[in-house]
């Protein structure tokens, strides 16, 4: 009775076999990062389940912090990355997007859930299926760069619901996530402290998730409406697809 059900459901479009598949493989990467922190200690009370509860707490902060947490997510700059092929560098845009909006008031971003939608996983053994591993692969590659903690999160896999602007691409997704962290009341970070004669500098990065509905549209200007499949584009999507700028560790360190 199984099979069939899970033979009727993929017929509807949601493939039970490799979501299991993929939500243990991103459970493996949650996993990974639950030690990274010298801030965080998670405690694990799943008993092997995927999808079980997990529970943290924060220590070694000074007394009188504040919790927070922020949403974001990558826009529509994943259909130009998928078009560069460089899906592992699809989480520095989705963290970035994310985890700046803590340090930019004076704060520090800990641990990150996140939430990714598929229009499809495929098969198994599938180029599709092996993208969107990489994918993962990639915020495992943050998080144990940056130390951040990845507590849970959720795949789905939506159809039609999920599209893209390249209806040929080998993988659709909408991914967001929230970044939960804290805030100190005399760390904050709020412009009040401003005056003349200070010096202000600027610390380079490239499109993030910011904007990226004129990009597209400049690259169907220059190269046309199917500038996915323009092999002049390629530099061009490659230097538009350049993973985001994660400056947030050495801020909060210069910050103290």
């Amino acid at each position: 009775m199984k099979k069939i059900d899970e033979d009727k459901y993929k017929e509807d479009g949601v493939n039970i076999p490799a979501g299991e598949i993929f939500s243990k493989f991103c459970k493996g990467v949650n996993r990974s990062t639950y030690n990274i922190s010298p801030f965080v200690k998670v405690r694990d009370l799943s008993k092997g389940n995927f999808r079980g509860p997990v529970g943290y707490i924060y220590k070694g902060l000074p007394r009188g912090y504040l919790l927070t947490g922020v949403m974001d997510g990558i826009g529509t700059k994943v259909v130009i990355i998928v078009a560069s092929g460089k899906l592992e560098t699809s989480a520095s845009n989705v963290v970035a997007m994310t985890a700046m909006d803590i340090t930019r008031y004076g704060g520090l971003p800990l641990v990150f859930m996140n939430i990714f939608d598929t229009r499809s996983l495929g098969e198994i053994d599938s180029e599709t299926f092996k993208l969107c591993k990489e994918v993962m692969l990639g915020l495992q590659e943050v998080a144990l760069n940056e130390k951040y903690v990845v507590l849970n999160g959720e795949t789905a896999e939506l159809s039609q619901c999920v599209g893209s602007e390249n209806p040929d691409a080998k993988v659709m997704f909408n991914w967001g996530g929230a970044m939960l962290g804290v805030y100190h009341p005399k760390k904050m970070i709020l412009g009040d402290t401003l005056v003349p004669g200070q010096v202000i500098i600027l610390l380079r990065d490239f499109f993030r998730s910011n904007g990226i509905s004129s990009v597209r549209k400049a690259l169907v200007m220059k190269y046309g409406p199917a500038w996915w499949n323009n092999p002049e584009a390629l530099e061009d999507i490659i230097a538009c697809a350049t993973p985001s700028a994660l400056y947030d560790r050495m801020l909060n360190t210069a910050h103290g």
